[in-house]
């Protein structure tokens, strides 16, 4: 079983080409941070657009229900419902994290997009899920995440339609396997995924509220 933990056959992905000014936006992301000044709560109280960022894919925003942290279960299942089939992909993530973005944007007076936790940060929320969660063999080297393998991430029993949650019991789940050492997910390869959601949803890469 050494190569299915280690994901020893996973081939490289093929890496979009990055424009100079795709290069820019994302690289001000990294390097530039600013907050929001109609958010009630004092800048030192909490990382709220410094490091957490709004539309999060399962957890509320500070600003809307005074914590950033309880999984939030209706959330955890619109997750679900974008992700039909039984698997959970990047494609399915961005379609959803698209959904979160213009719930936040509608609904939340405080949402902030900011350069560097919305730009930067907001995707790693989502992309994280797939790039780190998924579980890896031989069969499957390039991942796969199922609905009950992210459940136990998450603390989540259940089936889908009457999910519950025991808040703190994240697990790693049984019989999972890492990505391969050879292809780690690395700050490029990162990038790389910020600019494809970029691409097809551009509103991703907007600062502003």
């Amino acid at each position: 079983m050494a190569q299915a933990r280690d994901g020893a056959s996973e081939e490289p992905r093929q890496r979009p080409s990055l424009t100079l000014s795709a290069v820019e936006t994302v690289s001000a992301a990294l390097t530039t941070s600013r907050q929001c000044s109609s958010h009630p709560f004092p800048p030192h109280t909490n990382t709220s657009n410094r490091y957490e960022s709004d539309a999060s894919p399962t957890r509320p925003d500070l600003y809307e229900t005074g914590n950033d942290y309880l999984l939030v279960i209706d959330q955890y299942q619109e997750l679900i419902n974008s992700s039909p089939g039984g698997l959970v992909t990047m494609d399915s993530l961005t379609k959803f994290r698209s959904k979160r973005f213009d719930e936040q944007v509608a609904n939340n007076p405080y949402f902030f997009n900011g350069p560097f936790s919305g730009v930067a940060v907001q995707p790693a929320a989502y992309t994280f899920i797939y790039r780190f969660m998924a579980n890896h063999s031989a069969e499957n080297p390039k991942g796969e995440l199922p609905y009950d393998v992210l459940a136990t991430w998450f603390g989540v029993s259940g089936e889908s339609g009457s999910y519950t949650v025991k808040q703190g019991h994240e697990a790693i789940p049984r019989n999972w396997y890492k990505r391969a050492v050879e292809y780690p997910y690395s700050i490029p390869y990162f990038l790389a995924d910020v600019l494809d959601a970029g691409a097809k949803y551009p509103k991703f890469l907007n600062v502003g509220g």
